[in-house]
C-alpha cells in the first residue's frame, strides 16, 4: 500500500493508448491525466481498477477523442475528501465511463468542472455522502451525460451548477425518490427514471426538486410530487419564485421540502 503521497499512473501526451487490466491501491491519485507541451491523452482503458485512493481518477486535461474507460472498478475511503472521479476546471476534452462500479464510503462519486464532456453510462453507484448530505455526482460546469445508471442510496443523487451548459440524465434507477438539484441555465433533459415503490410514511406529501428549465424566457421549476400511493406520483412545473402558494391546494406540502 502506498502512503497517500504518490500517483499510480500519470498520462500526458499519449495517442490511441491501450491500457488493459491495470490496478493500483492506496495512492493519493490512482490515474492522473495531464496536458504536456506535446499534447493530451486519448485512449481505451479496459478493466482498470483503483482501490482506496484519495482520488481514483483525476483528469486535468484530455483529448477531444476521449478517455474511454470501460469495465472499471473504483473505491475511495480515506483522505481529506475521498472522491472517485475529479475533473479539473481547465478540462475541455471528453471522458466516458461505461459499465463501471463505484463504491466505498466516499464523500462523492464525481466532482466535474471545466467545459468538456463527461459521461457515465450503465454504471453502478453504491456509496457516497460520508461527510454531509452531498450528491453522488456534482457538476459545476461543462456537459454531463448520466444514462442507464443505478444509484443505490436514497440520498442526493445529482447536482448541476449554474454554469453547466448541457446535461442529459435519462433512464436511470434510483433508491427512493429522484433527488436531482438543477441550477443550470443551460439545456438540461431529465426523464425516464425508475425508483421502487415507497412506504407510505416516506411518500406522504413530499416534494423533491427535479429540474428547472426555461420556457419562452421564463424560469420554471419542476417538482416531483410523491403521494402516499406511488402510482400517483406526478411531475409539476411552476414559475420560479412563485412559492408553495402557487401549488394547487391539494399539493401543498411542508415548506422545508421546497426549494423555491
Amino acid at each position: 500500500m502506498a502512503d497517500g503521497k504518490w500517483r499510480g499512473f500519470i498520462f500526458g501526451r499519449a495517442d490511441w493508448e491501450y491500457v488493459l487490466n491495470c490496478f493500483c491501491f492506496g495512492y493519493r491519485v490512482g490515474y492522473k491525466f495531464i496536458a504536456t507541451r506535446a499534447g493530451k491523452c486519448n485512449g481505451n482503458f479496459l478493466g482498470i481498477g483503483a482501490d482506496d485512493c484519495y482520488r481514483d481518477v483525476l483528469v486535468e486535461q484530455s483529448a477531444a477523442f476521449g478517455l474511454l474507460i470501460t469495465n472499471a472498478e473504483f473505491t475511495s475511503f480515506h483522505g481529506p475528501d475521498p472522491t472517485m472521479v475529479e475533473v479539473g476546471p481547465e478540462h475541455h476534452g471528453v471522458i466516458r465511463f461505461s459499465n463501471s462500479a463505484f463504491w466505498g464510503p466516499c464523500n462523492q462519486i464525481a466532482k466535474i468542472a471545466g467545459t468538456g464532456t463527461v459521461g457515465f453510462s450503465d454504471c453502478t453507484f453504491v456509496q457516497w455522502g460520508r461527510d454531509g448530505d452531498r450528491a453522488a455526482i456534482q457538476a459545476t460546469s461543462g456537459t454531463v451525460l448520466v444514462r442507464a445508471c443505478d444509484f443505490l442510496q436514497n440520498t442526493p443523487h445529482i447536482s448541476l451548477g449554474h454554469p453547466v451548459d448541457r446535461a442529459v440524465i435519462a433512464g436511470n434507477l434510483f433508491q427512493g425518490p429522484v433527488q436531482i438539484v438543477n441550477d443550470s441555465h443551460g439545456n438540461v433533459q431529465i426523464g425516464l427514471s425508475g425508483n421502487p415503490d415507497l412506504p407510505d410514511a416516506q411518500a406522504s406529501q413530499n416534494y423533491y426538486l427535479l429540474t428547472n428549465l426555461a420556457v419562452q424566457g421564463k424560469r420554471l421549476l419542476s417538482y416531483l410530487w410523491v403521494l402516499p400511493s406511488p402510482k400517483a406520483t406526478r411531475q409539476l412545473t411552476i414559475p420560479t419564485g412563485s412559492g408553495p402558494q402557487s401549488l394547487p391546494r391539494g399539493l401543498r406540502g411542508p415548506a422545508s421540502k421546497l426549494a423555491f
